[in-house]
């Protein structure tokens, strides 16, 4: 067994962040983020969100708290790409939003809201940003910002080492969350005093032999259920992409058959004109066109 957990897993990343005892960790990791903001203290919340109606769908954050000035903020890990994340993180600040209704007299004043994406991907192929912050803005006036109250931001994970400076605390942060888990001793670290203290103590945390025993059949149940659930999702790919590749070679062999076919039939035609037989009758032999005899003509 490795010597710490996995920060990118679902339970790693909960462990370590979304733990009430060490609140230092999540407010140093939220700042290295959002570096206007300063943190006194926040306070954990649950991290599902249950609806009114029955049939209505559940989410389940990985991090949920609120800041002392009543900001909320929700923190999501997301190892694999999806097609609709962003449409994912929109309607996880639409839960967020409605938990703030009031019943009776209200003014309608809503708190700040940040949705934080740490993505293990990039959300277009060719984006080399790495934090993507999206907020309301108007068409007549883009340079100022419409509505500040709620914010989306996206971490490309792939994009933090090549342009973030070393010493800058998330890259720091990326850095130890993305390759802890493979090595035998602590991350290097490379930044402010009060980053180098919270990611020490979030190592602490992430070592294995630290869990308890149930938390370590936590773990690796978990482990299990996201390769399991990975595994799966790469092979629907594959079969998808081996489906593909053979009905292209089935269109292809087919094009081509029809291809030779029809190069046979003007072969035959031009013999066919050689010996002096009318437009008509070759247009019965062959069942070209008459347009496309009298072009070999």
């Amino acid at each position: 067994m490795p010597r710490y957990i996995s920060l990118m897993s679902d339970f790693g990343f909960k462990h370590v962040f979304a733990n009430p005892d060490h609140p230092h960790i999540l407010i140093n990791f939220i700042e290295s983020i959002l570096p206007n903001l300063s943190i006194q203290s926040i306070t954990h919340i649950s991290t599902t969100e249950m609806n009114e109606h029955p049939n209505d769908r559940s989410s389940i954050f990985d991090v949920y708290c609120v800041l002392d000035d009543g900001s909320q903020v929700i923190v999501e890990m997301q190892q694999v790409r999806q097609q609709y994340y962003v449409d994912r993180t929109v309607l996880y600040a639409s839960h967020a939003i409605r938990r703030q209704s009031v019943k009776g007299p209200w003014d309608y004043n809503l708190p700040p809201i940040y949705v934080i994406s740490l993505m293990n991907f990039r959300l277009q192929p060719d984006s080399r940003e790495p934090v993507l912050t999206v907020n309301f803005r108007t068409d007549q006036h883009p340079e100022e910002i419409f509505y500040d109250k709620l914010n989306l931001i996206y971490i490309q994970i792939p994009n933090v080492d090549a342009i973030l400076d070393d010493t800058h605390p998330l890259k720091n942060w990326i850095h130890c969350i993305r390759t802890l888990h493979t090595s035998e001793q602590p991350v290097s670290i490379e930044t402010t005093p009060t980053t180098t203290k919270a990611i020490t103590d979030a190592m602490t945390l992430a070592e294995f032999e630290a869990l308890s025993p149930q938390q370590k059949f936590f773990y690796d149940c978990a482990q299990h259920t996201e390769a399991e659930a990975y595994s799966k999702e790469m092979t629907m790919k594959m079969d998808a992409e081996a489906a593909g590749r053979a009905k292209g070679l089935a269109e292809g062999l087919e094009q081509g058959i029809e291809q030779g076919q029809f190069q046979q039939k003007i072969e035959t035609t031009r013999n066919l004109i050689q010996m002096g037989l009318t437009d008509e009758q070759i247009v019965r032999a062959t069942g070209l066109s008459l347009e496309q005899i009298q072009s070999l003509r």
